[in-house]
């Protein structure tokens, strides 16, 4: 853990787990002069003639071990450059309650060279903020890359960034959607339930039923709210969604008010048969 864990509000420190597992208490506090966890940055950096400040320094990956001079006295190094230490175990050896591991990264300087998309304010980049205009207003960009890279294939890349998130976001949505229509009929299943002895069997069945029936109007709901945003950003796309989208809904009103009114569905079977008759 890269924090204090506090033991005095563990359950059950009498049983025989902890008393074999653990035996003792955590230290107290944190102990003076253990590095904490965190990262540390600089104010500004300098990237060829221009400056980068704030968020386009967090942007600089840490990953990089970083060592000391010299190994502290009490601390020992390992094979993965991380910084080991016995100072504050309690309860001798046998558990290692209070065993450290620290471990310094940073800046990789073999490779300094950053590629940075914003905007420039006489020698500082800064985020870009897209004028405001409709559907776009307040829009902001800010990245870096690390190495020399290409501006068509630097756009590319934030394309394809955005092209998955939104996909992750269609398919979310929409099985939230089918989540919330199979929801509707669930107290049927609830209720195929409690028939005796085929209950569970039935309204596993029901519970089926519903899932495949509820994917349709779920689909056709997506359908219908990305068609109304692609309507006005690409109307040959989003046309065709709305469509399927009314398509949808009409089907399901006639079929609605077909179940609805089933005495003249008899009526019209019956009137046929006469003809034939």
């Amino acid at each position: 853990r890269n924090a204090l864990v506090n033991s005095d509000s563990f359950q059950k420190k009498s049983s025989t787990s902890f008393i074999t597992n653990c035996g003792v208490d955590n230290p107290s506090a944190w102990p003076k002069g253990l590095p904490e966890n965190g990262a540390q940055y600089a104010p500004s950096v300098e990237v060829g003639a221009f400056t980068i400040e704030g968020e386009y320094v967090r942007m600089v990956p840490l990953n990089t071990p970083v060592l000391a001079s010299s190994t502290p006295s009490g601390w020992s190094l390992n094979s993965t450059s991380t910084y080991m230490s016995d100072k504050w175990v309690v309860g001798g050896d046998s558990h290692n309650i209070g065993r450290v591991r620290v471990s310094f990264k940073g800046t990789d300087w073999s490779s300094p060279m950053v590629t940075v998309l914003g905007e420039n304010h006489g020698g500082v980049i800064s985020r870009w903020t897209a004028s405001s205009s409709w559907l776009c207003s307040g829009f902001s960009i800010a990245k870096l890359r690390t190495g020399t890279v290409d501006k068509d294939v630097f756009f590319k890349d934030l394309q394809a960034e955005s092209d998955a998130i939104t996909m992750i976001l269609r398919i979310v949505g929409f099985l939230v959607l089918w989540f919330a229509f199979s929801r509707i009929g669930g107290p049927l299943g609830i209720a195929a339930d409690c028939v005796p002895c085929i209950g569970p069997a039935l309204g596993d069945s029901l519970e089926a039923i519903l899932c495949c029936v509820s994917c349709p109007p779920a689909c056709s709901c997506a359908l219908g709210i990305i068609g109304v945003m692609w309507v006005v950003m690409r109307p040959a796309v989003g046309i065709p969604l709305i469509l399927v989208f009314l398509v949808t809904c009409g089907a399901s009103c006639v079929i609605y008010q077909r179940m609805k009114n089933p005495r003249s569905r008899d009526f019209r079977h019956d009137g046929l048969a006469t003809q034939l008759a």
